[in-house]
């Protein structure tokens, strides 16, 4: 464990310390991440998870290192070679993979060369005489050429005096290679100082390589981490044979040097020429080709080590987008340019019907608002979601069309859901699953993307979901992104009784036979009600059951630990707990009481650290890791290129990274870019540590090309002028209130003037006070049009593009709204839908009637009326009731 200690320490710059080293001895003996982690976690150890992650790659890098020592001393035991135990010694202590390499290569078999034929054609013995002669162990007179005559071996190849010299170069060239020093110089000095330059071939053809050839950067830049992307294009190039790479540097002093240690000539010596030849034959076909190509290998080791990094940091952003929760939801796309599709999705994430209308038919177009209006009436729908696509701005429109008799009071907020890797899933899901339509399954996919991300693209295949070079082989990827999933299904943890198979052989403990155990029990018996049941109805192990508690969670138990990541093994040690103390769970603790708690005998029980993990569970049951669910939407005043205005702020969608900024949607069909200068007022050298895939940014247009459908944009300006925007705006309410005017303004002479309010100015303004009091989102994000427009423009019924949404009527009396709002989540007031709770007694859903509905199509109704209501049997359903 030492070495392997220092193997750590050497790859990371780490001095580790005892916590980190339980990790690694936790990890060597196969513990997984995750229980370590949530280990770690529970007794306050400040290890994270990213470390764990590192050492985990790290010890797979020792093991293979490991076995190849091994392998090499096993070789090196069976030959014949001076200093042999010294030699394995040094293998044995080395800790690095070029090293080893450097020491096993003089003695590592080789297939039939150059100098192995020589030696077998008995050459050996005159390149024997040759330095013998060459360095006054023995006098001749005969010539190298009457020399050489006496070795011809016709048979054997060697029918010239010519070729028998070659062959006795061949042999004292492969003597020189065993001088270790040379290569490791050699090495040194390419790595520090040469430069990697580009030529163009002889077979150049391909015309997208113009931009390489005048490529020159220095080998060590291109070895730095931030360099990854560099290389990649150059590699590509050469493999086609398009280019020639090269490796500029100057050696000729070295060289000379080496020259004058290794072989130690006089300069009068005659048999200097012949070993100088053999010296640079040893340089130039040996040495440097092999130090070429073990860069170039490096290079490309870096360029996917760190695109596989960035891949699962945006792999793993994806996956914890903010979850909007358990909320009915309809859902909306368009695939053609005259047809909408609309599903209503329960708040379970499961399909209640679904249809589509011809949008180039006026009564189809009629009776379908007539449905959406009829189902936002019956059904507290939480939200409508859009799933972006080049027809999205035109369903927003749609839909906002069937609410234009009150358009500033929508029942639900409108949302744009990222539809990456949705066609490949949905293609999946229809071949496993053909009782849903393809329509079916991609409106299902898009409410459920936005009620818990998580859980449904843990489903899609993952390189669906990001931009995977050609360079990453899946045999190096898919671990490791498979390691990002199970990462963050156990931070958010499972929901037992909502998990696919899939899910459940995600978590630590679940095999592939209990996760059909559990499937089974939910399917024939019902939905698990407490964690305790995996024991007594599975009969899971103990010790099995300890691991597998700490990751799920049962949300419909009556019992706040059923709903945390406590271990089971502490559940009665936490119930005496909790009555000893008197506390009701969520635990609101004043800083006298924790004290208490600290200093009563439950701080020797638990541990002080283990306390604190329990006492933070029961504050925040069922916390949810994620970021609260914000409502983003495209600017209402760009719908098209022609309405980008220079200088303006817009709402954006962050769909891509490159080197050298961030490709957003501002939701007019052409992305834009954020160069790295603009992205931080700070050097950014990664666009990922400032912003991530799918977060909605808010960026000022600095320069617009309409020919070239160029768009610059800029995240700096944007926050500086919304900053700007929001001060002034501050000013202008406080000069306000001190006079019946208008805010002040300056006039040119440099004197305020204040200007009377108009009355329907003055009954505008009241109007949206009383809006602002009966409604106001704090899930709604404020997009900053405010920035963009004059005074006189700032409308009451839509500022800063935020839209009032219309509470839902009940028999309730008026000013008691319900605030639903989850853990985690964003809130929605709305003063119809009924309080949601979690329990499973207060659902009643029931099962839509598939008899009443007809039979469709992706191509729309097959009844004879223009527009076919799937939803007839829409009063019989009730959700979260």
């Amino acid at each position: 464990m030492k070495i392997l200690n220092q193997y750590i320490e050497l790859k990371t710059k780490f001095t580790l310390n005892d916590n980190q080293i339980k990790s690694i001895d936790l990890i060597s003996a196969g513990k997984s991440l995750e229980e370590i982690h949530f280990n770690n976690r529970e007794n306050g150890i400040d290890v994270q998870f990213w470390q764990l992650d590192l050492f985990e790659s790290l010890i797979r890098s020792f093991n293979e290192l490991e076995k190849k020592k091994s392998k090499i001393i096993a070789d090196l035991e069976h030959q014949d070679i001076e200093n042999k135990i010294e030699v394995i010694e040094f293998i044995k202590a080395a800790v690095d993979d070029s090293k080893i390499e450097d020491i096993y290569r003089p003695y590592k078999r080789r297939k039939k060369t150059k100098a192995t034929l020589a030696r077998e054609a008995g050459l050996a013995d005159f390149a024997d005489w040759i330095l013998d002669v060459a360095y006054g162990k023995s006098d001749s007179s005969v010539s190298l050429e009457v020399k050489a005559k006496e070795y011809l071996k016709p048979a054997l190849g060697f029918i010239t005096y010519d070729i028998v010299l070659k062959g006795a170069q061949d042999i004292i060239v492969d003597r020189l290679l065993k001088k270790a020093e040379i290569r490791e110089k050699l090495s040194d000095l390419y790595y520090t100082k040469s430069t990697l330059k580009v030529e163009k071939s002889d077979s150049f053809k391909n015309t997208k390589y113009n931009s390489i050839l005048t490529f020159k950067e220095k080998v060590s830049s291109l070895l730095e981490t931030k360099n990854y992307y560099k290389f990649p294009m150059v590699k590509k190039a050469w493999e086609e044979g398009q280019v020639k790479v090269l490796l500029e540097v100057d050696k000729t002093e070295l060289v000379e040097q080496l020259k004058s240690q290794i072989l130690k000539l006089e300069k009068a010596n005659p048999w200097a020429v012949f070993l100088t030849e053999a010296f640079h034959k040893l340089i130039d076909v040996h040495v440097v080709p092999s130090i070429t190509q073990e860069i170039i290998e490096e290079l490309l080791l870096v360029s996917e080590s760190e695109t596989i990094k960035r891949l699962k940091q945006d792999y793993q952003k994806l996956l914890m987008t903010p979850a909007f929760g358990e909320k009915p939801i309809l859902s909306f796309t368009q695939i053609k340019e005259n047809q909408l599709e609309m599903a209503l999705v329960t708040d379970l994430g499961e399909l209640v019907s679904s249809t589509a209308v011809a949008l180039d038919k006026d009564s189809s177009q009629a009776d379908f608002k007539a449905l959406v209006q009829d189902i936002v009436k019956q059904i507290p729908v939480g939200a409508m979601a859009i799933g972006l696509s080049p027809f999205s701005r035109t369903i927003e429109s749609f839909i906002l069309s069937c609410f234009e008799n009150d358009n500033k009071k929508l029942p639900a907020p409108i949302a744009f859901v990222d539809m990456r890797g949705v066609s490949s899933y949905v293609h999946n899901a229809y071949e496993a699953d053909r009782t849903k339509t393809k329509m079916d399954h991609t409106l299902l996919t898009v409410a459920r993307r936005m009620q818990d991300p998580l859980m449904e693209l843990a489903k899609y295949s993952a390189k669906s979901l990001l931009d995977i070079p050609s360079y990453v082989s899946d045999e190096k990827l898919l671990p490791e992104l498979i390691k990002v999933l199970k990462y963050c299904i156990s931070v958010v943890g499972l929901d037992i009784n909502k998990a696919t198979k899939l899910h459940l052989e995600l978590v630590p403990g679940i095999d592939s036979e209990l996760a059909d155990k559990i499937i089974e029990f939910r399917t024939q018996k019902s939905r698990f009600v407490e964690k305790q049941q995996l024991r007594s109805d599975l009969n899971v192990s103990e010790e099995k059951f300890d691991l597998i508690s700490t990751f799920i969670k049962v949300m419909i138990s009556k019992s706040i630990l059923d709903k945390s990541q406590i271990s089971g093994k502490d559940f009665p040690a936490i119930k005496d707990f909790i009555k000893d103390q008197n506390l009701t769970p969520p635990v609101v603790l004043s800083a006298e009481q924790e004290a208490q708690i600290f200093e009563s005998k439950w701080k020797s029980i638990f541990g002080e650290s283990k306390l604190k993990f329990i006492l933070k569970e029961l504050k925040s049951p069922y916390a949810d890791p994620r970021r609260a669910y914000k409502f983003f939407g495209f600017s209402e005043k760009l719908k098209n290129l022609n309405d980008i205005k220079v200088g303006w702020n817009y709402p954006a969608l962050v769909t891509k990274f490159s080197s050298f900024g961030v490709f957003v949607d501002l939701g007019v069909q052409q992305e834009g870019l954020i160069h790295l200068s603009e992205l931080s007022s700070e050097f950014v050298s990664d666009p990922r540590k400032v912003i991530g895939l799918g977060e909605w940014v808010y960026v000022q247009v600095i320069d617009f090309n309409p020919e070239k459908k160029l768009i610059s944009l800029s995240k700096i300006k944007a926050e500086k002028t919304s900053a700007d925007k929001s001060a002034r705006t501050k000013s202008s309410f406080k000069s306000g209130s001190k006079s019946e005017g208008r805010p002040a303004r300056t006039e040119r002479n440099g004197e305020k003037k204040f200007y009377p309010k108009k009355d329907s100015e003055q009954k505008s303004r009241n109007s949206s006070d009383r809006d602002r009091k009966n409604y106001k989102s704090p899930d709604q994000v404020q997009v900053d049009e405010a920035a963009n427009a004059k005074p006189a423009d700032l409308k009451p019924k839509n500022r800063n593009n935020t839209r009032t949404y219309a509470p839902k009527q009940t028999g309730k009396p008026a000013g008691q709204p319900n605030k639903v709002k989850r853990e985690g989540e964003g809130s929605f007031d709305r003063n119809a839908g009924a309080k949601q709770d979690r329990s499973d007694k207060n659902r009643n859903h029931k099962k839509f009637d598939k008899k009443d509905q007809k039979p469709q199509d992706s191509k729309g109704s097959k009844s004879k009326t223009p527009f076919n209501n799937p939803f007839a049997a829409l009063s019989n359903l009730n959700i979260k009731e």
